[in-house]
C-alpha cells in the first residue's frame, strides 16, 4: 500500500495519496475536482486488487465562519418553487448553527442496519413501523428513535408536517358518493356522522377547517394559512398527511388523485454542540439512499471544515488541523485571561471585606470591653477610701477608750 501511495502521489497530477491510521487509502485534492477511480478497461476486478472501489467522487463545500458567529442556511420558504433539495444538491442541510440541522420529508422506507445512520459517533440503528419492516416510516418514528438515543449523542429530535391546499370553492358537496370519496388519512371527514358537522356548501372555508377537526383525526389539526387564505394541515408530531379524492370530486385542486406529505426532522444538540450526521453503508451511493430516508445529508461539525475529524495526512488537512488548534489555544487562553481578571476582582473584594470585618471586630470590642486603666484606678481609690474610712473609725474608737480611762 505505501508503494500505491507513492505512485499515486508521483503520477496522478492534483491528486494526494496517503494512508489512513487503520491503513486505508486516503485520495484527496484541494480543488473540489472530482476524483475518477477506473482503468483502461474499466476492470472491476484490477480496480479491486489494488483496494480501491471503481466510482466518481465528487467534492463536497464546506464553510467557515471569518468573525465566529453562527452560520445559517435555509432556502426562501416564501417560494413556492423552491424545496429543500435545492440545499441538498449543495452538500448542506437546513441549519442556524452547528447544534442544529433540519432537512426534507422522510422518504418512508424502513432504516436497517445495513443503513448505519450514525449522529455523533452512535448507530441510530432500525427503524419500522410497528413490527412490520414493510409498512412506510414516519418522521414521527424517526424522532422517536433519535430521540431514545439521546443520552449517547446529546441530540434531541422534533418532527413536524405541513400542507397547504388549495380548495376549490365552487364545489357542491352534497351526493354521498362525494363525501365518500374524499378522505383525510382514511377518515371521510366530509360525513357528517364521522365530524358531526355536515358539510353542503363551501361558503366558507371556515366549516370545512371545523369539519377536519371535530373528526379526530389523529395527530393532525387544519387551520387557515394567514397568507393566502389555502387550507393549512399541521402535524406536531411529524405524523404523514395523505389526501385522497377522486377525480370527478377535485375539491382539492392542484393535487390531482391525492397527495402524501411526510414530515421533516429538526435536530438539536441540547448543549449547543455539533450534531455529526454520516452513514457508514458499504458505498457512497449507499450511504446517500440511507440518509434520504430521514430526509437529510451528511454533515460535519464546526471542527470538520475538510476529511472526517482533524487529519494531518495531507498537507491542506495539517493546514487546517493547525489552523483549528491555533483557534482553540486562542480560545483558552482568553478564557483563563477572563478567570485570571475574575479571580483578582475577587481577590480585591475579598481583602476589601477582611479589612471592613476587622474595623467592625474593634468597633465591637471597644463598645463591649471595659477600660482596664480606669476600671484599675477606680478600684484602687476605693480601696484608699475604704481603709481611711477603717482608719478613722479605729481612732474614734480609741478615743473613746480614753475618755473612760480618765474617768476611772
Amino acid at each position: 500500500m505505501t508503494e500505491l501511495v507513492a505512485n499515486i502521489n508521483d503520477d496522478v497530477a492534483g491528486v494526494t495519496a496517503a494512508l489512513g491510521s487503520n491503513g486505508e487509502l486516503i485520495l484527496s485534492n484541494d480543488t473540489g475536482a472530482a476524483i475518477v477511480i477506473s482503468n483502461d478497461t474499466n476492470d472491476a476486478a484490477d480496480i479491486t486488487a489494488a483496494g480501491l472501489i471503481g466510482n466518481t467522487y465528487f467534492g463536497y463545500l464546506s464553510l467557515s465562519s471569518i468573525d465566529g458567529s453562527e452560520i445559517e442556511l435555509d432556502i426562501d420558504r416564501d417560494d413556492a418553487t423552491m424545496s429543500m433539495s435545492a440545499l441538498h444538491d449543495f452538500g448542506f442541510n437546513a441549519s442556524n448553527g452547528s447544534g442544529e440541522a433540519s432537512g426534507d420529508e422522510v422518504d418512508g422506507n424502513a432504516i436497517t442496519s445495513l443503513d448505519s445512520i450514525v449522529i455523533n459517533d452512535v448507530e441510530l440503528g432500525t427503524v419500522i413501523r410497528g413490527n412490520d419492516s414493510t409498512l412506510t416510516i414516519t418522521a414521527a418514528d424517526v424522532a422517536f428513535a433519535i430521540n431514545e438515543i439521546k443520552d449517547q449523542t446529546g441530540v434531541s429530535a422534533t418532527a413536524s408536517t405541513v400542507v397547504d391546499v388549495e380548495i376549490d370553492m365552487t364545489v357542491a358537496i352534497t351526493a354521498t358518493d362525494f363525501v365518500s370519496a374524499v378522505t383525510l388519512n382514511g377518515v371521510n371527514f366530509l360525513d357528517s356522522s364521522i365530524s358531526g358537522t355536515a358539510v353542503t356548501a363551501l361558503t366558507s372555508i371556515n366549516n370545512l377547517i371545523t369539519a377536519i377537526n371535530n373528526s379526530g383525526i389523529e395527530g393532525v389539526q387544519a387551520s387557515l394559512d394567514p397568507t393566502d387564505g389555502d387550507l393549512r394541515l399541521t402535524s406536531d408530531v411529524g405524523v404523514t398527511i395523505e389526501l385522497v379524492q377522486t377525480t370527478s370530486t377535485s375539491l382539492f385542486t392542484g393535487i390531482g388523485t391525492g397527495s402524501t406529505t411526510r414530515g421533516v426532522l429538526s435536530l438539536e444538540n441540547d448543549e449547543g454542540g455539533d450534531i455529526i450526521i454520516t452513514s457508514n453503508a458499504t458505498t457512497i451511493s449507499a450511504g446517500e439512499t440511507a440518509l434520504a430516508k430521514v430526509g437529510l445529508v451528511a454533515q460535519g461539525g464546526s471542527e470538520q471544515a475538510i476529511g472526517l475529524g482533524l487529519s494531518v495526512t495531507t498537507v491542506e488537512n495539517a493546514n487546517v488541523a493547525l489552523s483549528r488548534i491555533d483557534d482553540a489555544l486562542d480560545t483558552v487562553s482568553s478564557v483563563r485571561a477572563n478567570l485570571g481578571a475574575f479571580q483578582n476582582r475577587l481577590g480585591s473584594t475579598i481583602s476589601n471585606l477582611e479589612n471592613v470585618t476587622q474595623n467592625l471586630s474593634s468597633a465591637n470590642s471597644r463598645i463591649k470591653d471595659a477600660d482596664f486603666a480606669t476600671e484599675t484606678s477606680q478600684l484602687t481609690k476605693s480601696q484608699i477610701l475604704q481603709q481611711a474610712g477603717i482608719a478613722m473609725l479605729a481612732q474614734a474608737n480609741a478615743s473613746q477608750q480614753n475618755v473612760l480611762s480618765l474617768l476611772g
